[in-house]
């Protein structure tokens, strides 16, 4: 501003986790006297063009600024990772006014915390991604694959759309159920519906039912 004129501009910058949440960061950037926003900070991951929201009541009393989140999705894990993102911020606010930093054994429980959320989160985006996958390409629909499993055990290709309808649902107990039923009942070979199986098992959230269900299918495999 002083070598160049124009103003400071107070605001928030507006990052998107795809699927998760929005996180609402408070920012400056140079307001040239043209108009012009230019962001002057430089970007960790070398961005080039960031999403800036102005906020021209917003005053810079120099301490931290609590972020803003908003959930994309109605999980545990987003609402607990919002929520130690917040202790985090809290805590910044708390020492970096007298002590210039948040001390090791205030912060870094909280941020080991955070990353663990952040790993538990990812892994859930991986299961909801298999989940919308299970039906991708099956030809029968829920009902008509039931009818012809009920009617005919040895029907692979209906136990396992069954299964995987079941399964993109979240009844993940009734899926494995429907494909051990035809091994069981329809005398068809466990390798025949491994790959239904392996679908499930990394679909599948509980992971008690997992481990379970994945004895049972070594014990018909092997």
């Amino acid at each position: 501003m002083r070598r160049r004129g124009g103003n400071s501009l107070l605001g928030w910058t507006i990052w998107e986790w795809p699927g998760v949440l929005l996180e609402a960061i408070s920012h400056g950037v140079w307001e040239r006297s043209d108009g012009e926003l230019l962001d002057p900070t430089p970007k960790a991951d070398g961005e080039e063009t960031t999403l800036f929201l102005p906020d021209r009541n917003a005053v810079d009393t120099g301490g931290v600024v609590l972020a803003r989140r908003w959930p994309l999705a109605d999980w545990p894990e987003i609402a607990e990772y919002t929520d130690v993102c917040r202790r985090v911020g809290e805590a910044q606010q708390q020492y970096y006014p007298t002590h210039g930093g948040v001390p090791g054994q205030v912060c870094g429980p909280l941020l080991r915390w955070r990353e663990d959320l952040e790993a538990a989160i990812i892994q859930r985006q991986v299961r909801e991604s298999a989940r919308r996958g299970l039906t991708k390409g099956v030809a029968l629909t829920e009902a008509e694959a039931a009818s012809r499993s009920s009617a005919s055990p040895d029907d692979v290709e209906a136990s396992t759309a069954l299964a995987r309808h079941l399964a993109a649902r979240g009844d993940f107990g009734s899926a494995f159920s429907a494909l051990i039923r035809t091994v069981e009942l329809g005398g068809v070979r466990a390798s025949q519906v491994r790959e239904a199986f392996l679908e499930l098992f990394e679909a599948c959230d509980d992971q008690s039912m997992v481990n379970e269900y994945r004895r049972q299918f070594a014990m018909l495999l092997y």
